[in-house]
């Protein structure tokens, strides 16, 4: 549901939270969960909702396969191709492990740097289609 307006063609959206047992989270606790019942995000407004309209949006799924796929190739696969290069080249173990550690370490510095260009530019979310004007189904 859109909250609010703001200039430069965006709007503040209120997203519930939906869970599986349909429960209401802040009253029941029966999982344990803390989650707040709803979140709040800043999107492009392209259907011209008005405040209090129910809204459906979009996301861009590109920034969130992105850092999964280079976390595995980081952490997992990097190291042991290395790994095995270093058994290769010499097989001393001391090599092998060195040449993980190595892959380990530059894939966790472009982890580091991919997170801080990501970090700058906030994810595009935008609104489809209104579904109900001023609260209405």
């Amino acid at each position: 549901m859109v909250k609010e307006i703001i200039p430069g063609g965006k709007a503040v959206v209120t997203i519930a939270r939906d869970v599986e047992c349909g429960a209401n989270c802040p009253s029941c606790h029966g999982c344990g969960s803390a989650v707040s019942p709803a979140a709040e995000a800043t999107v492009v407004n392209t259907a011209g909702a008005a405040p209090g309209d129910r809204v459906v949006l979009e996301s861009s799924a590109g920034q969130m396969l992105v850092l999964p796929l280079m976390i595995f190739l980081g952490a997992i696969l990097i190291p042991i191709l290395l790994f095995y290069l270093g058994k290769q080249m010499n097989g001393n173990w001391a090599v092998c492990w060195g040449m993980a550690l190595l892959g380990a370490g530059i894939s966790a510095l472009a982890l580091w740097l991919y997170h801080g260009r990501v970090s700058a530019v906030p994810p595009i979310s935008r609104v489809v289609r209104v579904e109900g004007k001023n609260g209405g189904i």
